[in-house]
């Protein structure tokens, strides 16, 4: 009767444990979460009727994404109109309109990151389709402020878009990870087609992911910081290129190369990353006023 018993419970429990192992596990809690204001330009508001679901689904996949890898969790604060006037084809100019209307982030802000969504249509030679304001770090703070530019509604659920992978790909500038010539890593400095996540990259994002956002401040008189762009490559010879230059608040510490191996090399100790327009225009673009 006993070994009866035994039989029967070592079946059912069996069972219940085969039903069970292929279950994610619900307990696992992220370790991090940023608050995040999605903002959508006038553009984009008249293009999309669906603007408000487009926005949030957009940052429903990147979440899931850092979620999934990082443990990073992305909570949607609010979603709402940008007052944008006019129309630009210059990102370095919606950058600074997200930071004159949305001044402070990050401390005690409702919000750590502020990400302004448009359909302006903005030109590769000045300033790229995507920009984040600055490459996150322990010592001064992850970044703030995203500009991406969105070609296509997108519902979450489906497969990532070019849309989904911008904005992936401007969030691991907050949290520290730099361009990469690894083909399959979404960090690569082209906008083609990548899902995965080099690892020199992952390990920069793991170490960085429990750091402080910076409180941003850009209130009438203070000082803008530096920005990442997209906008430096230079196509000649089939080869992608860019052209960086660096700076430091520590000393008048410069650099600059046309690849990016010597980039991170030589500016792994600066903190932040400043982008040559002038060199990003070609020989046979002239300069424009918002560019001087």
């Amino acid at each position: 009767m006993m070994t009866r018993r035994l039989i029967i419970w070592f079946v059912f429990s069996s069972l219940v444990l085969g039903c069970t192992a292929g279950q994610p596990d619900r307990s696992v809690r992220p370790v991090r979460m940023v608050r995040v204001k999605v903002v959508a330009d006038p553009t984009l508001r008249r293009n999309d009727p669906l603007w408000r679901e487009t926005a949030r689904d957009l940052l429903r996949a990147a979440s899931d994404y850092y979620e999934e890898r990082f443990g990073i969790r992305l909570v949607r604060q609010a979603t709402e109109a940008w007052r944008v006037e006019g129309t630009t084809t210059s990102s370095v100019t919606l950058m600074k309109s997200l930071k004159r209307s949305y001044p402070r982030a990050g401390g005690n802000q409702p919000h750590d990151v502020v990400i302004g969504l448009t359909q302006q249509p903005l030109d590769f030679y000045r300033g790229g389709r995507a920009r984040a304001d600055r490459l996150g770090n322990c010592t001064e703070g992850l970044g703030n402020y995203i500009v991406s530019h969105v070609g296509e509604t997108f519902a979450h659920g489906d497969e990532l878009n070019h849309d989904a992978l911008a904005l992936i790909h401007e969030m691991g500038h907050l949290l520290g990870a730099v361009h990469t010539d690894d083909p399959e890593s979404v960090m690569h400095l082209d906008f083609d087609f990548r899902t995965g996540f080099d690892a020199p990259n992952r390990a920069i994002v793991m170490k960085n992911r429990l750091c402080p956002f910076a409180e941003a401040d850009h209130a009438a008189g203070k000082r803008e910081p530096s920005v990442v762009s997209h906008v430096n490559v230079d196509k000649s010879a089939g080869l992608f290129r860019r052209r960086l230059r660096c700076s430091s608040s520590r000393g008048n510490r410069h650099c600059s190369s046309s690849r990016l191996a010597d980039n991170e090399k030589s500016c792994a100790s600066l903190s932040t990353f400043t982008w040559d327009t002038t060199l990003a225009r070609g020989p046979d673009r002239p300069r424009t006023g918002s560019e001087a």
